[in-house]
Formats: structure tokens, sequence, C-alpha cells
């Protein structure tokens, strides 16, 4: 995955509605904690992905 923004933080959610896929890599340039609390606060997520 190449960034970790909104639209990069829904496809990483996307593993868990369809188990054939597997996330193994993000590149981006913010460091692991702030790209977590990103994720964990992220508004995006009200949103489904169908």
């Amino acid at each position: 995955m190449n960034g970790f923004d909104r639209i990069g933080r829904r496809l990483f959610r996307l593993p868990h509605h369809h188990p054939l896929r597997e996330v193994v890599a993000i590149i981006d340039r913010t460091d692991r904690r702030t790209l977590s609390q990103l994720l964990k606060n992220d508004c995006s997520r009200v949103f489904s992905i169908r």
C-alpha cells in the first residue's frame, strides 16, 4: 500500500471483509505511532466498505 491517507486507511480495512486479501506493507513517511493513532481515530471508519 502506497500511502496511509484517508483512502489508504479504508483500503487497509478491506482484508477484514475480504479474507483472501492481505496487506503486506505500508509505504509512508510518517512514523508508526502516528499512523496507528490515525487508524484508531479515523473518522472515515463510520462508513462501511462493501
